[in-house]
């Protein structure tokens, strides 16, 4: 008889055990709990469909931070600035994007203001140590000054971070 009660305590343990794990595979669990480090930035810019440059950006690598909670609230830290950027946080398109608000208020100045990646950033890949995030892409006008002709320029950026 113990026996059969130690098994069924083992699986009662063990159903637990899957279900809280697998709970943990939903986009805003994998998002929130340890902060993300910068693992580096990637910016891209086209012309008419061909890669014009590409620069990779890896300073402060390990020391930018951001820190999504469950509560949709968002805390974003990097050795460039003086006060922890806050904000909210909310995923859209079935959880493959995510909007982010950052602000910086009050402080010893008073000066208020709000940052945000631009709409419809991408989440390309998630998982318990990567982020991938890609923003839509912003178009610019160029026109050249040797030649005179003017086109748009199209620039994608790729934030890649790392727990």
């Amino acid at each position: 008889m113990k026996l059969i009660s130690n098994i069924s305590l083992l699986l009662v343990i063990l159903l637990l055990g899957f279900s809280c794990q697998k709970d943990c595979e939903t986009t805003v669990c994998s998002l929130t709990g340890e902060p993300w480090l910068k693992d580096y930035y990637k910016s891209t810019t086209y012309e008419a469909g061909v890669l014009l440059n590409s620069h990779i950006d890896n300073a402060y690598q390990d020391l930018t931070m951001l820190h999504f909670n469950r509560d949709s609230t968002i805390e974003y830290t990097s050795p460039t600035l003086i006060e922890t950027l806050t904000g909210d946080w909310s995923l859209y398109n079935d959880d493959e994007s995510i909007f982010i608000d950052l602000r910086l208020q009050g402080g010893a100045t008073g000066f208020s203001s709000s940052f945000t990646f631009p709409p419809y950033t991408h989440i390309v890949d998630i998982s318990e140590n990567i982020l991938i995030l890609e923003t839509s892409p912003q178009f610019y006008n160029y026109q050249n000054n040797v030649t005179g002709e003017s086109s748009v320029l199209k620039s994608v950026k790729t934030y890649h971070f790392k727990r």
